[in-house]
């Protein structure tokens, strides 16, 4: 029985690698100079974020964890690498997807976890530090996203809105799909859509227009997160919570937030005394002139 193999000649083979050796000249004749390409600093950086997001959930290696309380907290290193990567996917390398899309993944869930946002039992009984009239510490409540803590909810909502926006993948919009679990009798269970709600129903209906990060303690740097997520929201779904943002803006100009000598913005408005702390006021950390101003 015969081959049914075809020989190609000689010649036609070559006429053929030319053609194509031709088209990949064309191709790379077309990357220009000024086209977005990440440096081996930023490619060194970007695997870094992989690594930690690919880690079992309840493996913490290579994580800082001094105090879940300060700025070294889980929350913001998982919010600020989710943030990085979400700009680096839109203005550097549009058409890589799909890693970027499961390593922000992986990340929203890792923000779900328990030694994230634990801390908050223990916060929201109210610190003395936030309110000088402080009377001993209050009952407290478990639940992270239930009301005030935006130091923690407005990063959620953040995040799970620049992935809906750039993915356009609504997972986070179903029922159950931010849990969280103290224990094996006690859950929290929301979606984006009622975290987005709550968020905009706090930043509408409080007389001060803000939402507190801690007990008394509304820091503007924080406000920007659910702001920022209720326009992301909006426009993806048509709803109008961005409006919201009018009411912090209020307060922003009322109290006001910018220190007049150093031109920075304060450290927080306090909600119980009215008044507005500098970041050079001793009660937030730094041994220099004391300085409180009342709302105008």
């Amino acid at each position: 029985m015969g081959s049914s193999r075809t020989n190609t000649p000689p010649t036609a083979r070559v006429a053929l690698l030319l053609i194509l050796f031709g088209i990949l000249v064309a191709c790379a004749s077309r990357v220009r100079a000024d086209e977005p390409r990440l440096s081996d600093a930023e490619v060194g950086q970007l695997r870094h974020f992989v690594t930690l997001a690919r880690q079992d959930p309840d493996d913490w290696t290579g994580w800082e964890a001094e105090n879940q309380r300060n700025m070294e907290a889980y929350r913001y290193q998982i919010a600020f690498m989710s943030y990085a990567l979400a700009l680096q996917q839109y203005h550097s390398l549009p058409a890589w997807r799909e890693l970027y899309r499961h390593t922000q993944a992986r990340l929203i869930l890792r923000m779900l976890q328990k030694p994230v946002w634990e801390y908050w039992e223990v916060v929201s009984r109210g610190m003395p530090k936030h309110d000088p009239d402080f009377e001993g510490p209050g009952p407290g409540w478990r639940d992270p996203v239930r009301e005030k803590n935006v130091m923690y909810s407005g990063h959620v909502a953040h995040m799970a809105a620049l992935y809906e926006m750039l993915y356009r993948d609504l997972r986070w919009d179903e029922p159950g799909a931010f849990t969280f679990r103290w224990d094996a009798g006690e859950a929290y269970v929301y979606d984006l859509p009622m975290l987005i709600r709550l968020l905009h129903d706090q930043m509408a209906n409080n007389p001060w227009g803000g939402i507190e990060c801690e007990i008394n303690a509304v820091f503007p740097e924080c406000n920007q997160h659910p702001i920022l997520a209720m326009e992301l929201y909006d426009r993806l779904h048509g709803t109008k919570y961005f409006e919201a943002r009018h009411r912090f803006h209020d307060l922003f100009e009322r109290a006001p937030m910018i220190d007049p000598e150093t031109h920075e913005v304060v450290a927080y408005y306090r909600v119980k005394q009215g008044d507005v702390l500098s970041n050079r006021h001793p009660r937030v950390g730094l041994p220099n002139d004391l300085l409180v101003w009342p709302m105008v």
